[in-house]
Order: C-alpha cells, then sequence, then structure tokens
C-alpha cells in the first residue's frame, strides 16, 4: 500500500495531536492523574469517538482492501475504539497543558502521609508509579503519580506543588 498526498493531509493532523499530548501528559513528574482522567472523560469523549469514527472509516472504506462487509463492519468497530481510546490518552496531555498554561497557579504545600501504593510490577516506558496520600488539614484523599517507587505506606509526604487553572496538582 502507497501513502499518497490525501494520506499524508489526513494522517499528519492524527500524528502531531498524537505525539504533543503524549509529550504534555508526561511532562511533569508528579500530577493528580486521576482529576486529569475525569477531566479528559468529561470533555473528550465525546469529540474522541467521532474522530475515532472518521478516521476509521476512512481507514476501512476509503483505503482498506476489497473485502466483504461484515469484515469491513468488525473493522470499523474495532479502528474506531483503538483510535478513540488514542484520541483520549493524548489530549489527556492538552488538559495538563491547559491547566498548567493558562488561569491562575496557586503554589501551595502538600503535606500529608502516604495511606497506599500504586506500583506496577515491572517497570516500562510511560508507566507511573501511584501513592494515594491521605492530606493533613482535610483527610481527603488523592492520588499522585510519582517519579519513582521510594514510598512506603505511613510515610509522611511533603511537596511543594501547584494547583492549576483546573484544579489539577502538579510539579516537575
Amino acid at each position: 500500500m502507497e501513502i499518497n498526498k490525501t494520506d499524508l493531509k489526513f494522517l499528519t493532523p492524527f500524528l502531531l495531536y498524537l505525539i504533543f499530548g503524549i509529550y504534555n501528559s508526561h511532562i511533569y513528574n508528579y500530577i493528580d492523574n486521576q482529576k486529569t482522567l475525569r477531566l479528559t472523560f468529561d470533555w473528550f469523549t465525546a469529540p474522541s469517538i467521532i474522530l475515532g469514527f472518521i478516521y476509521s472509516y476512512y481507514s476501512i472504506f476509503q483505503r482498506g482492501a476489497q473485502q466483504a462487509l461484515w469484515r469491513k463492519a468488525a473493522g470499523l468497530l474495532a479502528l474506531t475504539s483503538i483510535f478513540t481510546l488514542l484520541f483520549l490518552t493524548s489530549s489527556q496531555g492538552y488538559v495538563i497543558l491547559w491547566n498548567a498554561n493558562f488561569g491562575n497557579q496557586d503554589k501551595i504545600i502538600l503535606h500529608g502521609k502516604v495511606s497506599k501504593l500504586d506500583y506496577p510490577k515491572n517497570k516500562k516506558p510511560l508507566n507511573s508509579h501511584a501513592v494515594f496520600i491521605k492530606i493533613s488539614n482535610t483527610n481527603k484523599i488523592i492520588n499522585l503519580d510519582v517519579p519513582s517507587n521510594n514510598y512506603v505506606v505511613g510515610q509522611i509526604f511533603e511537596k511543594k506543588m501547584i494547583k492549576g487553572s483546573l484544579g489539577i496538582l502538579y510539579a516537575r
């Protein structure tokens, strides 16, 4: 299969959106990823499904080989799911970018106790470590992505952080 100019016009925006979105979702070492995910799903689910369908339709019906209609329908469903997840993952980076660069940025000191650990068994690229922190003065528990697994349950956690315009905590 050859890639023509029309394919490049269709593929380039998708790849740029994907690359910059994933990059932006990994530029901060400490981030309240739970809130980021919730905002991303709230704001970007419908647009991601629509874009996923458009890219899938183009891939299957405009560029795909001649196949039975049922195979094309199954391919459309599978590719729509994959493209939707890719768009949602990338959109998370744009939520983080907006949170950190626009609106009020309030510096705070996050102080609390590590109440639970969520570490992957094996560290892989783009995989993160997370700790659940019970904030001292409110007893609220937040899920914070951290750069390493150097934490233990019961440990006091204190970090200068920034609360961005969307209410997401982050720090480098």
